[in-house]
């Protein structure tokens, strides 16, 4: 009977010939070539998913595509047989869109990696030729629009009363390019150059303490700027109804902090400009808006 699996991980490849050597001083090692899988992580555009620690991923396979809910460090919590579809709720099997609910709510599942894993058994054997460890080695290769990764994760389960074994296996990798964990989802994301949970409705400014309130204004409305430019072609594609949604929020905190900044501040001109066309468009975008919500 096995125990609970140890991950070890290394941000590089690792060959099952070095796995084998590392092992051979405690026994006879055996490796046993499995399937290559293929997989796609998706997650909404504001990182819900990974902010809640979890991730999803479609597996392609012989009886037809699988969804996999897993929390980040690779444990496993729900499988079904089904595909993304569109990337809502309802297009999900229920036993994936139940725990997603309260995450992704209105939210789109976009895709955000791919990758595929090679797999290999391997088998150690003491002198007596009993079994005492089992493993499991994955070789990961993934892709994106900015990137690509080639990392190694072998995952270590000692038969029950073989603990050490397992802890002396851990050792031995050690020195052979691994380090204990399942490896960092988020750092393969940021490999194919995402950054995960950097996407945030909240308003971050750095402002020196000396800064005057123009250059004040400026970096807030700045950033403003920036999270409408960010909805704006998801509202327009109308991906899904949160990009509307987030871009109105902009405009309406654009609108406010135009109101709040002190007269003199910015020239009057461009602050009369600014309010009459934030103003067209928060009006242009209510029925769009409205329609949505009826929709909801």
């Amino acid at each position: 009977m096995t125990i609970t699996t140890t991950w070890l991980h290394a941000a590089q490849p690792i060959a099952p010939e070095t796995v084998i050597d590392a092992l051979r001083p405690q026994g006879a090692v055996a490796t046993t070539p499995g399937p290559t899988l293929r997989r796609q992580f998706f997650d909404s555009v504001d990182w819900r998913l990974f902010k809640a620690g979890l991730a999803l991923s479609e597996e392609a396979g012989a009886g037809g595509p699988a969804l996999v809910l897993s929390d980040l460090s690779g444990g496993e919590a729900v499988r079904a047989q089904g595909a993304i579809g569109d990337g809502f709720l309802s297009d999900l099997p229920e036993t994936v869109a139940t725990p997603l609910r309260p995450v992704l709510k209105v939210r789109r599942l976009l895709p955000r990696l791919s990758e595929t894993v090679a797999t290999q058994a391997v088998t150690l054997r003491n002198e007596d030729e009993k079994l005492i460890l089992r493993a499991q080695l994955l070789a990961l290769q993934g892709n994106g629009a900015d990137g690509a990764f080639a990392v190694t994760l072998l995952g270590l389960s000692p038969l029950r009363g073989y603990e050490k074994a397992a802890r002396r296996a851990a050792g031995a990798l050690g020195a052979a390019g691994f380090a204990v964990g399942g490896g960092d989802l988020g750092q393969r994301f940021a490999a194919v150059g995402h950054a995960p949970g950097a996407y945030s409705r909240k308003i971050r400014l750095d402002l020196a303490p000396g800064a005057t309130a123009a250059e004040a204004a400026r970096a807030l409305h700045l950033t403003l700027l920036d999270s409408i430019d960010r909805n704006v072609e998801g509202a327009a594609a109308r991906i899904d109804t949160g990009f509307l949604h987030e871009l109105r929020v902009a405009v309406r905190r654009t609108r406010s902090a135009l109101d709040l900044v002190d007269p003199g501040v910015l020239p009057a001109a461009v602050t009369a400009h600014a309010r009459a066309e934030f103003r067209w468009l928060g009006r242009a975008t209510n029925e769009m808006r409205d329609l949505d919500v009826y929709l909801l």
